[in-house]
């Protein structure tokens, strides 16, 4: 089942009115000298490396001025990173650290569903789940099917640190 971009966007307040994209990294700590939650915080730090990597791949694609880190979601939450087109449309990217690139598609489409199409939302032109590992075949076929079946604009990123 095709959903056309109109019943998408229906509701979206940020496509009835310029979204506002603060261009900048939101600096977080990347390194911590504690014993205690290890496994959280190296996680959460990993995250915070991950979304540098990523900021700096995309100011050096689209310059400072068209990208941002953290930016407001307009849920609630924050959107990992969001790059203005020249065409005042938004990519949008959701960065999670895991061990494949299947997992991180799984933790990250719930997030990008909402960011995109709830009432609100940056209603994007494309959205990207952002992890370190390569993307596997089966993975790359599902993200395939999505775009395919559902006219989902979403593909994945690898970043390396």
């Amino acid at each position: 089942m095709k959903i056309d971009e109109k019943e998408m966007n229906a509701g979206n307040s940020r496509s009835d009115q310029e979204a506002h994209l603060i261009p900048r990294i939101r600096r977080f700590p990347s390194t911590v000298h504690s014993r205690e939650q290890v496994a959280i915080g190296s996680t959460v730090l990993r995250h915070n490396l991950l979304v540098d990597s990523l900021y700096a791949q995309l100011v050096d694609e689209h310059g400072r001025a068209a990208v941002g880190t953290e930016q407001p979601s307009g849920l609630g939450g924050f959107v990992d990173a969001v790059v203005k087109r020249n065409d005042k449309r938004y990519w949008i990217y959701e960065v999670k650290v895991s061990t494949t690139a299947s997992d991180a598609i799984r933790q990250a489409l719930g997030q990008l569903l909402e960011y995109a199409y709830r009432e609100g939302a940056w209603n994007p032109e494309r959205l990207y789940v952002v992890g370190e590992e390569p993307i596997d075949e089966k993975s790359r076929k599902f993200l395939s099917r999505l775009r395919a079946q559902f006219g989902m604009p979403i593909d994945y990123r690898q970043v390396v640190i």
